[in-house]
C-alpha cells in the first residue's frame, strides 16, 4: 500500500499543503524548522490519533504570530492510498448556554471520513487497524524506531522472526 496523496491544513505551523506522491518513494527534506516533522506528524495523526514520537497529547491547532491558537482553525489531513481516502478533522465545539447571550466554547471534536463519507471513530480506526498495523508502520517509517523505540526483546523477536532461529550451530 502506498500513499498516493497528502493534503494538510491548518495543521501545527502548515497552513496547506499537498503533495502528490504518485506511489513514488519520496525522500522530504530540509532545513530545521521547515515542516519535515509536523507532515510526518500529520500522517500518523491521520491513523493512529499520535505523533511521529507517539505522543497520543500534543498541540495541532495553528498558531498566529503571537503564539496564540488561531481560534476557528480546524486542522485536516487527508491521505489517499491507492483504493482509499481517509480524512481527519479536529474542530472546536461551541454551544449557547441557557441565559448567555453568547456561544461559549465547550471543547473540541474529531470528524472521521473514509472514502469521503463520514463514519463513527469506531469504524475508522477499525478500518485502519485492517490495512496497516501500528508497529510496522512505525519500523518502516521511522529509521529510529527499530534501535531507539523498540525494546530489545522485541528487535531480538523480530530479527528471529526474519532470519530464523537456528539452534544447530
Amino acid at each position: 500500500m502506498k500513499i498516493q496523496k497528502l493534503k494538510i491544513e491548518n495543521f501545527k505551523g502548515i497552513r496547506e499543503l499537498n503533495i502528490d506522491f504518485n506511489g513514488e518513494d519520496t525522500a522530504i527534506s530540509g532545513d530545521n524548522e521547515t515542516g519535515k516533522t509536523t507532515i510526518a506528524d500529520a500522517i500518523y495523526w491521520v491513523l493512529f490519533d499520535k505523533n511521529s514520537l507517539g505522543a497520543k497529547k500534543f498541540d495541532i491547532k495553528p498558531l498566529d504570530e503571537n503564539e496564540k491558537v488561531i481560534v476557528g482553525s480546524e486542522p485536516t489531513v487527508e491521505i489517499v492510498f491507492d483504493n482509499l481516502k481517509l480524512k481527519k478533522i479536529y474542530s472546536e465545539v461551541w454551544a449557547k448556554q441557557r441565559g448567555m447571550a453568547k456561544r461559549v466554547f465547550t471543547g473540541y471534536t474529531s470528524e472521521y471520513f473514509i472514502d469521503d463519507e463520514l463514519v463513527k471513530e469506531k469504524e475508522y480506526k477499525a478500518k485502519i487497524e485492517s490495512i496497516c498495523d501500528e508497529e510496522k508502520f512505525k519500523l518502516i517509517t521511522n529509521p529510529k524506531y527499530f534501535n531507539e523505540k523498540l525494546h530489545w526483546t522485541k528487535r531480538r523477536e523480530l530479527l528471529f522472526e526474519i532470519i530464523g532461529d537456528d539452534k544447530t550451530n
